[in-house]
């Protein structure tokens, strides 16, 4: 891509985002831990964006939109979700981000809450998956369906155990509290 650009004469003038929807190992892929949801976001513009390495900073795939439509002078409507990424303070002011998990095979396309597995908040060093109580039968390739610890809210300090190996939900009960709170506030699920 990057050599028919430059061949075209443009790549200087283009904006390239590279992303993945899965995470980066075969285990990954339809779960809520790190290595399903955290990916590569690239972002590629000489002159405009300074390459550097960044693993701190929350961004999504919901960020592309209103990229996309700023870099090109267009202004995102203000009921699209997400930030411009291209905006230093927005994403250095981005302190939370919601994650939700579905089966792969979607039981409604009006209803999503049918496939739904968890929906999950990181807020700071913290990361909190609330599994639905009966989640959907999945196909057994897809191996995200299995909890880590067997509970139905996982809290993992992402600072200190970023593989996530060990629920303190039982030993942070007010984080569990403000984590659900800020979930519930983003999608209530019945």
């Amino acid at each position: 891509l990057m050599g028919q650009l430059k061949k075209k004469g443009v790549a200087d003038n283009t904006l390239v985002l590279s992303l993945a929807d899965n995470g980066w190992n075969d285990y990954g892929k339809a779960h809520p831990y790190e290595n399903g949801v955290r990916t590569p976001f690239i972002a590629h513009w000489p002159g405009k964006i300074k390459p550097r390495k960044d693993e701190r900073r929350l961004v999504s795939n919901i960020d592309v939109v209103p990229t996309i439509l700023t870099a090109a002078g267009v202004k995102p409507p203000a009921s699209l979700p997400g930030i411009n990424l291209l905006d230093e303070q927005a994403v250095a002011k981005r302190d939370t981000l919601f994650l939700s998990n579905f089966a792969h095979d979607m039981a409604s396309a009006t209803e999503p809450e049918k496939s739904l597995w968890t929906r999950s908040c990181i807020h700071g060093k913290w990361k909190l998956v609330a599994w639905i109580n009966n989640p959907p039968k999945i196909r057994p390739w897809a191996g995200g369906h299995r909890r880590k610890t067997g509970a139905n809210l996982e809290l993992f300090d992402l600072l200190t155990d970023p593989h996530e190996t060990k629920n303190l939900a039982d030993e942070h009960p007010d984080v569990v509290k403000d984590l659900l709170a800020r979930i519930n506030g983003w999608w209530k699920v019945e």
